[in-house]
């Protein structure tokens, strides 16, 4: 994947197709990066932070059932 870095959501969505993951709600993107967060969500998937965040991130709260 050269050239592609964070928050680029490709690296996570060509893991996805390595290990045959369809659907990105799936996956959980864990960091403690606002990059790394932002990674995770233009994917589809679940993020999770334990950081503290900038006051300009949006934070969406789901809960599964």
């Amino acid at each position: 994947m050269a050239g592609k870095s964070r928050p680029n959501q490709l690296m996570i969505i060509e893991t996805m197709k390595h290990f045959d993951i369809q659907n990105p709600l799936s996956v959980l993107k864990i960091d403690d990066t606002y990059i790394g967060l932002e990674e995770g969500k233009r994917a589809g998937g679940i993020t999770l932070s334990r950081a503290r965040l900038m006051p300009s991130f949006k934070i969406e709260t789901r809960v599964l059932t």
